[in-house]
């Protein structure tokens, strides 16, 4: 039988914090794993494939706002704080044709 997040979370006595996380890049995440094979690619000089018009957007997550959000989350001391639900994001969309302008103006700057 299914519960709703909080309701699981009650039920052992414990207090907890959940985070849902949004992208958060990385080799392995199913919506991320774009951002390696892009950049592996331009580096290569190959092609990339691009799934549908590009238009497609993700609410990205730098690696160190995700850390700061864990620190938070494990010294939390307001008792309101805890048996919550939190969605870590930065609020800002970012299309697949941003994104792999982002990459190129980077590879450039870095002259790669």
């Amino acid at each position: 039988m299914r519960r709703s997040l909080p309701s699981a979370m009650d039920s052992n006595n414990r207090s907890s914090l959940l985070q849902c996380f949004w992208t958060a890049p990385g080799p392995e995440g199913d919506y991320a794993a774009v951002i390696p094979k892009w950049i592996a690619a331009l580096i290569n000089r190959e092609s990339i494939f691009l799934n549908g018009n590009g238009d497609t957007s993700r609410d990205f997550i730098f690696v160190p706002d995700a850390v700061q959000a864990n620190l938070l989350a494990a010294t939390a001391a307001k008792p309101e704080a805890v048996n919550q639900v939190y969605n870590v994001a930065l609020n800002k969309r970012t299309t697949l044709i941003e994104l792999f302008s982002i990459l190129k103006a980077l590879k450039h700057y870095l002259g790669t």
